[in-house]
């Protein structure tokens, strides 16, 4: 673990929490980074802003990043995580997260996709606000066909940095 001078935690690991990391470049170290509350994440002007997470979502999240211009580090990447999830056969499944763009970001270079056995399912992207994040509910439903389905949440983004947060 590397506790980063933005207050961010650098968890060197491919599993965490019932997730596993997205494979990454060979230049990169898979790896999830959390954010908790109170943490000073840089904004676009270069100063430190205090972040919180969503209201009423616990203090603690996970950021998906490609590792350039993150505010983290070039070294770590953690650009998705996935999970395979046990179904019925025609159950409806909704999974929900709590998303915000880091600080200062545009939509276009903060965009996440949600897949489902590999196909996309969704997809969603919105600025980052420049004083605080900026969370929002998104939700995506999908069916059950009675064996394991593989849920991926994924950057899209370019060179970006977005933190999701499992409700």
């Amino acid at each position: 673990m590397l506790d980063l001078t933005t207050g961010a935690i650098v968890i060197n690991i491919d599993q965490f929490s019932g997730w596993d990391g997205v494979e990454v470049r060979n230049t990169k170290h898979e790896s999830f980074i959390v954010w908790s509350n109170g943490d000073r994440m840089q904004n676009a002007a270069g100063r430190n802003i205090t972040v919180n997470a969503a209201q009423g979502a616990g203090e603690q999240w996970l950021a998906l990043t490609n590792g350039v211009n993150s505010g983290v580090s070039s070294y770590y990447d953690a650009p998705g995580i996935e999970r395979d999830i046990e179904t019925i056969d025609g159950a409806t499944y909704s999974f929900t997260l709590d998303y915000a763009a880091a600080l200062g970001l545009t939509a276009a270079n903060a965009r996440i996709g949600v897949y489902l056995d590999g196909i996309q399912i969704g997809s969603y992207a919105s600025a980052g606000g420049t004083n605080g994040l900026n969370w929002e509910a998104l939700s995506f439903s999908f069916k059950g066909n009675g064996r394991p389905r593989s849920l991926r949440i994924q950057l899209k983004a370019p060179a970006t940095q977005v933190l999701p947060k499992a409700r």
